[in-house]
């Protein structure tokens, strides 16, 4: 009788497992074996690492004021507006005067051509400007037509350019 009693509570403790699920093992997964060896580079394939989160503050908690202070791209890089040369033609003593505007932002201005540089004084924020003679005893070979480059550069040292067609005759 004793064993009857075990055997009732045997079968009873397997269908209280089997329909809760407790005591069931979980499903172990076959393992597919290869039919031909593994080449080196399967065998040794390292799985891929898991990538950081990266979290940002949401703007809701950054002050407007620092957002709008941050939103400037066009500051970081300085602008010409416009180069200008009188006389477009230029003789044997004649006064050259450049003047260029640019962006507030530039802290010099220079203009070079053929391995000379010429540096455009700052007249006000934004404007540059220099006056230089041709001289009366030109020789024949300095006549022609120059291209000339026109750098401007900001306190971060980038750099914009124009350029300048100077006609010497």
């Amino acid at each position: 009788m004793k064993r009857r009693g075990l055997r009732v509570v045997a079968w009873i403790v397997v269908v209280l497992c089997l329909t809760a699920g407790g005591c069931a093992r979980p499903p172990v997964a076959p393992q597919n074996e290869p039919s031909q060896p593994l080449s080196p580079a399967v065998r040794y394939h390292a799985p891929p690492r898991p990538q950081p989160r990266v979290t940002t503050p949401r703007l809701a908690s950054v002050p407007h004021v620092a957002a709008t202070a941050q939103s400037r791209p066009y500051s970081l890089v300085p602008a010409i507006y416009s180069v200008s040369a009188t006389p477009k033609v230029a003789r044997a003593g004649d006064t050259i005067v450049w003047k260029v505007r640019t962006s507030n932002d530039v802290t010099s201005v220079s203009a070079s051509a053929t391995g000379f540089t010429i540096p455009l004084q700052r007249q006000a924020p934004g404007r540059f400007g220099t006056t230089f003679e041709i001289p009366a005893m030109m020789p024949p070979f300095f006549r022609g037509t120059y291209l000339i480059g026109i750098d401007a550069r900001n306190a971060a040292g980038i750099k914009a350019t124009s350029h300048l067609t100077l006609r010497v005759q």
